[in-house]
């Protein structure tokens, strides 16, 4: 389970099954707020064909919870 980061859906539970992934990388972005420009950190999930998701978790959260074994 990861929080997504995508806009329209920020902050909801998103369940991903590690079967799928293919590569996870980190993205860092300017947000311009009314406080001024942010930095905003995601990490990426990428499945291929499937598609890619973006998540609130750092990129080493989602390597170790994705490498979990039951």
């Amino acid at each position: 389970m990861f929080t997504n980061a995508v806009e329209g859906h920020v902050d909801e539970s998103i369940a991903i099954n590690p079967a799928h992934i293919i590569n996870v990388y980190e993205r860092s972005t300017t947000v311009a707020t009314s406080d001024g420009n942010k930095e905003k950190k995601v990490t990426i999930l990428y499945a291929g064909a499937a598609g890619s998701w973006e998540v609130k978790e750092s990129y080493l959260e989602v390597v170790a919870t994705l490498n979990q074994r039951d």
